[in-house]
């Protein structure tokens, strides 16, 4: 998660399956893909006039989930947002639910097959699970929302599964903390990192057993713990 938070915001993903980085342009309004090594870059999803934020991908299926959210003409205050998917080359567009207030990261659990967000209007992670991925239509086929944490104001800003633990992550950056809870929404909230630096983009990485994540607090850092202990 990179750019100013809110504005140019950029929410990178890469999946070895499919070669590409994906991330989200808020102020450009579209989806891009590029190597890892910069060296071809291209536009998939033009979300004109719609603003998107975060990415997540389900790589076994090959489909593509991202926030988008609706904002008046000059203006970051965001409406309404909402999840739309698309294939990971940017074909067959689709809206997937809508009825947030204000959509920031996007995560998807291979395990459970649900998608995760962060409603930083809301202060609550949601998830649901991920529709077919061939006959679902989005104006007949319903999906059910379900709320895996209410953090009483907390902020959550990014967020991210990590699969063999059962926990998702989020940023909760009014309180400047890292908070998790189990994925079905049954276990408490923890603080797994307190002074956190005002955190905002989160990434985990299982080979190495550390949890990374972007401050906005002071010039701005990358920092990490181990998702062991959470101790730096």
């Amino acid at each position: 998660y990179c750019g100013w938070w809110k504005r140019n915001a950029i929410y990178d993903i890469e999946f070895k399956q499919w070669g590409y980085i994906y991330y989200a342009e808020w102020t450009a309004m579209k989806i891009t893909r590029s190597d890892p090594n910069g060296g071809t870059t291209e536009v998939i999803v033009d979300t004109a006039p719609l603003k998107p934020t975060g990415i997540a991908i389900d790589e076994k299926i090959g489909k593509l989930y991202y926030a988008v959210s609706t904002t008046p003409p000059g203006s970051n205050e965001v409406l309404e947002s909402r999840i739309q998917r698309a294939d990971v080359d940017g074909g067959n567009v689709q809206d997937v639910v809508g009825g947030f207030q204000n959509l920031q990261g996007v995560a998807f659990d291979p395990e459970t097959h649900r998608v995760f967000v962060s409603d930083i209007g809301a202060s609550k992670i949601y998830s649901f699970e991920a529709p077919d991925p061939i006959n679902f239509n989005a104006t007949t086929d319903s999906v059910t929302v379900e709320l895996t944490a209410d953090c009483g104001g907390c902020e959550p800003v990014d967020l991210e599964v990590v699969p063999h633990e059962g926990k998702v992550y989020w940023a909760a950056l009014a309180v400047d903390k890292i908070q998790r809870t189990d994925v079905n929404g049954l276990g408490s909230i923890e603080d797994f990192i307190v002074s956190a630096g005002s955190p905002v983009g989160l990434a985990a990485n299982n080979a190495s057993g550390y949890l990374f994540w972007t401050t906005t607090g002071g010039d701005g850092e990358v920092r990490r713990a181990p998702l062991s202990t959470g101790a730096p």
